[in-house]
């Protein structure tokens, strides 16, 4: 049984950089869910545990580390990631749910105020 809930997103694109090695590989990728600690998402190529990744998203940047990789039966990779760090950048990006992913991020309400000053 998960600590933390995961909610689940409409399948958001988004743009992971992977330091493999000492290479930075960028690979397209497809938003399955987030939780406070952590992400879902499918990827078109294997990408190794423990490999450290920038998420990008909307406005949102998360830093973190893969968990797992597994190949699923349509050949693209479901991959879960730790989330170290999240960012939120002031840029006109398409709107993002920020009451839904202030519950995933921080379920304590009234933590940060996602939705500008």
């Amino acid at each position: 049984m998960r600590s933390e809930p995961r909610f689940l997103v409409k399948h958001d694109p988004a743009l992971v950089t992977a330091l493999v090695g000492a290479e930075l590989v960028p690979v397209q990728a497809r938003l399955l869910d987030l939780s406070h600690s952590g992400l879902g998402m499918l990827v078109d190529v294997h990408l190794p545990t423990n490999a450290w990744i920038k998420v990008e998203f909307g406005a949102t940047i998360i830093f973190g580390e893969v968990r797992h990789c597994r190949l699923m039966q349509d050949g693209q990779y479901r991959l879960g990631a730790h989330s170290d760090t999240v960012l939120f950048r002031q840029v006109q990006a398409e709107p993002v749910d920020a009451a839904r992913l202030s519950r995933a991020l921080w379920p304590n309400p009234g933590l940060v105020n996602l939705t500008g000053p």
